[in-house]
């Protein structure tokens, strides 16, 4: 039954470019929005590896004497080091249950003019490494006894000692951290004898990392502090100014992969959480169907490689971060004819093709010798007239074809189209060479479909543009045929 009626005219051969959007998906592949590196490993919904490549609690160790270098339990090749423990009466040593926590803690001394800074150095297990790409979840515990005034920084530094991030108490009472930028400002203050929770996502990849205190994100997808780090090799606390400072350490991890369960702190964990490595607390999954009814695709508008189209495979098969299911269409335009030579008047018949770089299913108006009109340009570089401008009525959804990659080819006779008073051999019946270009273009639109939502049964979101072919030549010669 004729839905409705619409109507279209075609003049010339402009060629413009091509935008369209929605279809039907086809095809496989994997969870996008879960991101890149190690994560790509894991299904949604699952947690990610919680083997520690390092972790050093203090809980087996001894209350006033130096941590033990190789920390107890898992793994069990980490390691631990310190430098400047021991010079004047700087210190590096085990603190029992007390100033803030609960269990055995570390607790780090800079004595004001007594040698240089003194240094922790957590390193992981080596048989685990190397530590050059993937993603690491870096946590720990720390307070200052003081505050203001003061230096301690902790980082993950490379062999050369470059830096993958630095997180500093600051002498006006604030904590920052550095990354490829500079300094950054937390906007969070310490408290004396206060405990804190740090925990930094770095992507070794990406060359990414983010940072939270206290399940506060401070700093999301920020670029490491130095461009030529080259992957982790230990975890560092020192001391960098000269007054008497003292800071105390705790419960210090290196894990492989993102190890809490809800990794981009937005409220929500696991399967409840439509984008897993995305900051969305507001959820919003805004994907209509055909009809503009909301038809969420489980996909966060955040992470979704088609924020408007339902799409759950999210597929992209160029890997340009834009689905299939919205990517932007190109049309191409190609035309044939015969190489040989025709007579004033004698059917001159072209093979027209319209084909589309896409995998989807692509709603068109069925292309025609109405909506498919031709440019013939002389030796002169004249355009030839028409004999007429041909108009037809086309009807949704009869006149309307699915296409992939290419349409069924349609077949043209260009005597039909111009007159062969104008279409026409020299003097004397010599020889004229004429251009021909082809070009279809659509124009129409489903009238139920308005701002993405249907107020029918069912609407076509229909191709729109036009396209312009390759040029072929065609030869007239001789005496008007009879």
């Amino acid at each position: 039954m004729l839905k409705k009626v619409s109507f279209i005219t075609v003049k010339g051969g402009r060629r413009n470019q091509l935008i369209a959007c929605g279809g039907i998906l086809i095809g496989l592949i994997l969870n996008s929005c879960i991101g890149s590196s190690d994560l790509d490993k894991y299904p949604t919904g699952q947690k990610m590896d919680r083997t520690p490549v390092f972790h050093a609690d203090f809980n087996d160790d001894t209350a006033g004497q130096p941590p033990n270098k190789k920390p107890a339990g898992p793994p069990p090749g980490d390691s631990i080091t310190l430098k400047n423990d021991q010079t004047g009466k700087n210190s590096i040593l085990v603190h029992g249950p007390g100033s803030g926590f609960t269990t055995n803690s570390l607790r780090i001394h800079k004595e004001t003019g007594k040698g240089n800074s003194p240094v922790f150095e957590g390193r992981p297990d080596p048989r685990l490494g190397p530590y050059k790409s993937g993603t690491y979840t870096v946590t720990w515990q720390s307070l200052s006894e003081q505050s203001n005034g003061k230096n301690g920084f902790a980082a993950i530094v490379d062999p050369g000692s470059r830096s993958a991030f630095a997180v500093t108490y600051a002498p006006d009472g604030t904590i920052k951290f550095r990354d490829g930028t500079g300094t950054i400002n937390t906007g969070i203050t310490y408290t004396a004898n206060v405990p804190q929770t740090f925990q930094a996502i770095i992507d070794l990849d990406k060359k990414h990392f983010s940072l939270f205190i206290d399940e506060v994100r401070v700093g999301y997808s920020r670029h490491l502090q130095e461009r030529k780090f080259k992957h982790i090799d230990r975890f560092i606390w020192q001391i960098d100014g000269t007054l008497t400072e003292t800071y105390i350490i705790d419960d210090i991890k290196i894990e492989r992969g993102i190890t809490v369960a809800d990794p981009d702190w937005d409220g929500y964990s696991g399967m409840s959480d439509n984008c897993q490595e995305t900051y969305n607390p507001d959820q919003a999954d805004n994907d209509l169907d055909r009809k503009g009814r909301p038809a969420p695709d489980g996909y966060g508008d955040a992470c979704d490689n088609c924020p408007d189209v339902p799409n759950r495979k999210q597929v992209d098969s160029d890997g340009d971060g834009r689905g299939d299911a919205c990517e932007d269409v190109e049309a191409k335009l190609e035309i044939e004819a015969k190489d040989r030579i025709y007579k004033p008047g004698q059917k001159i018949k072209v093979k027209v093709t319209l084909k589309f770089d896409t995998r989807r299913d692509i709603e068109i108006i069925r292309p025609d010798c109405f909506n498919t009109t031709f440019t013939l340009i002389d030796p002169q570089e004249k355009i030839l007239p028409p004999r007429y401008i041909m108009r037809k009525a086309y009807g949704i959804p009869g006149d309307i074809a699915k296409a992939k990659e290419r349409v069924p080819p349609i077949f043209c006779d260009l005597r039909e189209m111009f007159d062969p008073t104008v279409l026409t051999a020299g003097p004397d019946g010599g020889s004229i060479t004429y251009q021909v270009v082809a070009t279809y273009g659509n124009d129409i639109k489903d009238p139920d479909l308005i701002n993405g939502k249907c107020r029918d049964e069912k609407c076509y979101k229909l191709w729109t543009g036009s396209v312009s072919s390759n040029q072929v030549l065609v030869t007239i010669e001789g005496h008007p045929v009879k």
